[in-house]
Parts: C-alpha cells; structure tokens; sequence
C-alpha cells in the first residue's frame, strides 16, 4: 500500500467515524479529492483504491469516452 492510499484510507474512516457520530450515514458523505499539483502516476494508486475524480475546469471540457480515469484527473 502506498503512502497516498494509506492517506486515502484514514481520511475516509475519519470522515465515516464523524459522519456516524453527527447521526448521519457514512454513505451520506463524499470525499472530494483535487490532485491539481500530482502528477497522474502519483494519484492511480488512489484511483485503483477506489477513489473517484472529475474534471474541475470547464476549459479542460467533458471526459473523453476513451480516457482512463488518472487521464481525467487534472
């Protein structure tokens, strides 16, 4: 496991852990991840653990069909 999933996969417990406590579902929650300064290499770990991306721009346009997820991830 990588640092950055090691990372990835505290922060959602933490999320889970203080959704729980303030009466809501963890499934309630969404972890919004921005890897604007991370190399694509340096995030596929992360994506491969599960963790979802979107573009952020509107001038970087919509997703291409073809694209994998870390080429979406800007």
């Amino acid at each position: 496991m990588t640092d950055a999933v090691a990372n990835w996969t505290a922060v959602n417990a933490a999320i889970a852990t203080a959704a729980i406590a303030a009466g809501r579902s963890a499934a309630s929650v969404r972890l919004v991840a921005v890897s604007k300064t991370h190399a694509a290499d340096a995030i596929r770990p992360v994506l491969a653990a599960g963790q979802r991306t979107s573009r952020r721009r509107p001038e970087d346009g919509p997703p291409s069909s073809g694209s994998s997820p870390a080429s979406t991830c800007i």
